[in-house]
């Protein structure tokens, strides 16, 4: 009489379960019951053949053994589905346990005007997206500057262009003219004598100065903001937007379409998929470059054992529900002095001196140490309460409003 030998084993190239019998791989399959259900039938069915061939092939004995056989499989095989089906009944009442106690949370926690998103049962794996911004300083050459700066100007110049062409097109008959129009014009335009400089400029940054110049309208006849207005080069900051294209070559280097290799800082790795890159100027002369990132991390169960209130006031920065107070720090007020007198001094220097261009920049790195201070207190805060506490509820105000108030 022949023996079967049932093995399953997980296979970490795949990520599947192999099917093993007598040593044979038979296939694969998705999950570990799966598995152990299809080489059941397998064995089963081999018995099974084994148990009709030819009685002369077989002894008495060996025939009433099969057959025995046969009689215990389909008996393991009835028992295994009672078991089976037992433990399904089981999961699902423990889930069903499980939501209706996250429910019963999430109603004593929060407001009837909350909404209260319980966790999911145990064994799904939900993936959620993150948008992750990773911020990098440049080490530009002089001639890299030089193209970036043409390149910025190249943005500007569109920029403006786009808004004449909007703008008389509107007066002249009373239509908008939408983007497609623009980025077809926008060829055309660089193939004239006069603007044949675009043709220099990656095409990228100039069709997001257009998209960029879209989205503005859209937010004015939103009334989420102004009317646009043409960009001067003496106020407007150096930017460029790469929606593909820039990558990280290694620690010290990342590599710019249709500049090369540029040396930058990368104090931490990349991490996710780039979705594109932000190459622009501080106003102490600093470039650095941001890339956008989307991350896929499975979706973290949902708890609301420790909830927490804050109000947000002038004599303490955060006030807990717990009663925990937390002063401003007045990073400002620290520096402002320093500023004081070097504001003095930009004032006195004449305009379009190198003694101006200095002291404007001087000016411009203290502001900037008052950001970075901000910025540092903030994330450090914001990380302590959320290491603390797994529910923060915030007030929403009316900013706009009480400030018509005169509050």
């Amino acid at each position: 009489m022949n023996t079967y030998t049932k093995a399953i084993r997980f296979d970490r190239i795949t990520k599947d379960f192999a099917l093993y019998l007598n040593g044979e791989l038979i296939g694969y399959s998705s999950s570990y019951s799966e598995g152990e259900s299809r080489l059941n039938e397998l064995v089963y069915d081999r018995l099974r053949r084994a148990s009709h061939a030819d009685i002369s092939d077989l002894t008495p004995e060996d025939a009433e053994v099969a057959l025995e056989v046969v009689s215990a499989l389909a008996e393991e095989e009835a028992a295994a589905d009672v078991t089976k089906s037992a433990e399904v009944v089981t999961a699902e009442a423990e889930a069903n346990a499980e939501q209706v106690a996250d429910d019963e949370i999430g109603r004593n926690c929060f407001s009837p005007n909350h909404r209260y998103i319980y966790r999911q049962p145990k064994g799904s794996l939900i993936m959620r997206t993150l948008t992750r911004c990773y911020k990098y300083r440049l080490q530009p050459t002089p001639t890299h500057v030089e193209t970036l700066v043409q390149w910025a100007g190249c943005r500007r110049f569109v920029w403006n262009w786009a808004l004449h062409c909007k703008q008389t097109h509107y007066q002249t008959t009373g239509q908008r003219l939408s983007y497609q129009r623009l980025a077809a014009m926008l060829v055309d335009l660089k193939r004239q004598p006069k603007t044949a400089f675009l043709r220099d400029c990656h095409s990228q940054p100039l069709q997001q100065s257009l998209m960029d110049l879209e989205t503005a309208f859209t937010n004015f006849f939103a009334k989420r903001a102004k009317y646009p207005r043409f960009k001067a080069r003496k106020i407007t900051p150096h930017s460029l937007r790469f929606p593909q294209g820039v990558t990280v070559v290694d620690e010290r280097t990342i590599s710019v379409p249709k500049i090369g290799l540029m040396k930058a800082i990368i104090h931490r790795p990349l991490m996710g998929m780039a979705k594109g890159a932000t190459i622009k100027q501080d106003a102490t002369g600093a470039w650095w470059v941001v890339f956008v990132c989307h991350i896929e991390r499975p979706a973290v169960p949902l708890t609301a054992d420790h909830p927490v209130g804050i109000d947000v006031g002038l004599e303490s920065f955060t006030t807990l529900s717990t009663g925990e107070k937390t002063a401003p720090p007045k990073f400002y007020r620290r520096n402002q002095k320093k500023l004081a007198r070097a504001q003095r001094k930009l004032s006195r220097a004449q305009k379009g001196s190198s003694n101006h261009t200095k002291a404007k920049k001087r000016v411009a790195k203290i502001h900037q140490r008052i950001s970075n201070q901000r910025a540092d207190w903030l994330h450090k805060h914001a990380l302590g309460i959320v290491q603390r506490f797994d529910v923060v509820c915030i007030e929403d105000l009316n900013i706009k409003g009480l400030v018509k108030t005169k509050l």
